[in-house]
């Protein structure tokens, strides 16, 4: 009997050591989570600190630019760099600083193009009609995996983390951060025709799509870049704010393109304006894509805007067709060329408008077809 009492007894010590050291290990585990929490929190607030600086600093120029504080959040993936800021702000002082230049960035994609009129979409649709409408509302397949916080989607292997408190706090993390890898689905839903307009048209003084082409080869390489990119960046932040699609293709001998959506806002932007070849210039791949992008739906009342020197040969025919056949269907071409040059060496009749911006002088020279 006292045997079976002292093992008892033994047994009893075992079990409240046991329990102890849990709950120790429990407090200490708590304790290690909190510790996470907080530095990623203050983590957190030093990253929202420094782009909400980054932000202000950037928001002193929305007057001049004509823009609403809001773009610069709602466009924005927090990723902005001191050197994104620090080139924002040297672009936006050049176009406060020359105003002939900003007047000409207000004017371009919203001139009639001067021998076709624009192109007039007529919808088939009768006004009662029902369409098929792809939302992510209706779950009907599956299309892929996402990164979400979407807790009825998320994968089983996500969902197991809770099963370990060692790992729950990741879980945690993840959840917070929208990280946690999901289902992605969607449906087609049917959606009725209330109203439509008879026609998609942009009018004389409106401005719709536009395909950029910025020409950043050697030639370019200095104060014309600088302006060049100014302009650039005046274009497409006017664009982001009306909500206007528009595509950018950087060229030199060769090119980069970057379609400006929430997705690839401000951040992606700037890196993107960033960018330059300093090699030849080779027109004829930009002009080539910027058609093939006429032909999508988002750009089919597009304008095409080359933004160079033009220190470049005759285009070949065959492009020169596509080019005509463009315009006839009311797509307008403008160019500005940055520097003394002129357009005399191009093909007669390439571009609807032409100005020239003479650097040295801050003059804007408007070209008319005679």
């Amino acid at each position: 009997m006292p045997r079976l009492q002292e093992a008892a007894f033994r047994d009893l010590q075992f079990q409240l050591l046991r329990d102890k050291w849990q709950r120790k290990l429990t407090e200490a585990v708590a304790a290690w989570e909190f510790e996470q929490l907080a530095l990623q929190r203050d983590v957190f607030l030093d990253d929202m600190k420094e782009f909400l600086a980054s932000l202000q600093r950037m928001a002193k120029h929305k007057d001049s630019l004509g823009l609403d504080t809001g773009i610069f959040i709602d466009y924005s993936k927090g990723k902005l760099s001191p050197q994104d800021v620090d080139q924002f702000q040297q672009w936006c002082e050049y176009l406060e600083q020359d105003r002939e230049l900003l007047r000409l960035a207000k004017c371009l994609g919203s001139a009639q193009p001067s021998k076709y009129p624009r192109r007039a979409a007529h919808l088939q649709l009768p006004p009662d009609a029902h369409v098929a409408v792809q939302t992510h509302q209706v779950h009907e397949a599956l299309i892929g995996i996402q990164l979400a916080r979407d807790l009825k989607n998320t994968l089983p292997q996500e969902l197991a983390l809770l099963a370990d408190p060692d790992l729950e706090i990741l879980f945690d993390l993840k959840y917070l951060e929208e990280n946690l890898m999901s289902f992605s689905l969607q449906g087609t839903s049917q959606a009725k025709v209330i109203d439509q307009p008879q026609q998609q048209k942009k009018q004389l003084g409106q401005k719709g799509p536009m395909v950029l082409c910025l020409d950043t080869s050697g030639s370019m390489h200095g104060q014309s870049e600088l302006i060049a990119k100014a302009l650039s960046l005046f274009l497409a932040m006017q664009a982001m704010q009306d909500q206007r699609p528009m595509y950018l293709i950087n060229f030199s001998t060769q090119v980069t393109t970057l379609q400006l959506t929430q997705a690839q806002g401000i951040d992606d932007l700037l890196q993107f304006l960033r960018q330059s070849f300093y090699g030849g210039t080779d027109i004829i791949p930009a002009l080539t894509h910027a058609i093939e992008m006429l032909e999508a739906a988002d750009f089919s009342h597009a304008d095409v805007v080359v933004v160079s020197d033009f220190i470049m040969g005759h285009l070949p025919e065959d492009l020169m067709q596509h080019i005509e056949t463009a315009k006839q269907q009311g797509h307008g071409f403008y160019a500005v060329a940055i520097g003394n040059f002129r357009f005399d060496h191009l093909n007669l009749g390439l571009f609807d408008h032409q100005w020239i911006y003479q650097a040295k002088t801050g003059q804007v020279i408007e070209l008319v077809h005679q």
